[in-house]
């Protein structure tokens, strides 16, 4: 029982992280020069996270929105996210000592998930690279937005684990006043 609250309350945080990168992304939804997909709005309170960087309303809106002749720099665009995203859980996993049990639990199984998800968002990248035709386009178009959403709610539960770290001892917190 108490598993499946936490898991309730992990999901519901997940997609209040996605619907707060939304609203504040919502500001900024024209894609920087040169670029397709929006950028991420710069002094959120979570635009620190990889989850931020990601983008990702606006992001699938974007895609959504892409006609068949920018289908590979839109592929380039987001396998570059991808790339950093990977990047950063890298760095993440290496220092995860602070971490409660339940946390790193969480942390694992989110990035198993992440991991997962970039494979299918990876196969969505390479069928919509390989496109023939603006009717194949849609369907491999709206399997990308679909990949690319999933993939940031993966990514999303993940930093979930990264905020449950332990407190500090009353020795340390004793130390530092």
């Amino acid at each position: 029982m108490n598993s499946l609250v936490c898991q309730n309350v992990c999901r519901r945080f997940a997609v209040l992280i996605l619907l707060l990168i939304g609203s504040h992304a919502a500001k900024s939804e024209e894609p920087a020069k040169g670029l397709l997909l929006p950028i991420p709005a710069k002094g959120s309170p979570i635009a620190s996270t990889v989850t931020a960087g990601l983008n990702g309303s606006p992001t699938v809106d974007a895609i959504r929105a892409q006609g068949f002749d920018e289908r590979e720099r839109l592929a380039n665009e987001i396998e570059q996210r991808l790339k950093i995203s990977v990047s950063r859980f890298n760095e993440f996993k290496a220092n995860t000592s602070g971490l409660t049990e339940i946390g790193k639990r969480e942390f694992e199984q989110g990035l198993k998930d992440a991991e997962n998800r970039r494979g299918d968002l990876e196969n969505s990248l390479k069928a919509a690279r390989n496109a023939p035709s603006s009717n194949a386009w849609e369907m491999a178009r709206a399997e990308l937005a679909a990949s690319y959403a999933l993939y940031v709610e993966a990514v999303a539960r993940t930093e979930i684990g990264l905020m449950k770290t332990v407190a500090p001892s009353k020795d340390v917190a004793a130390s530092h006043q």
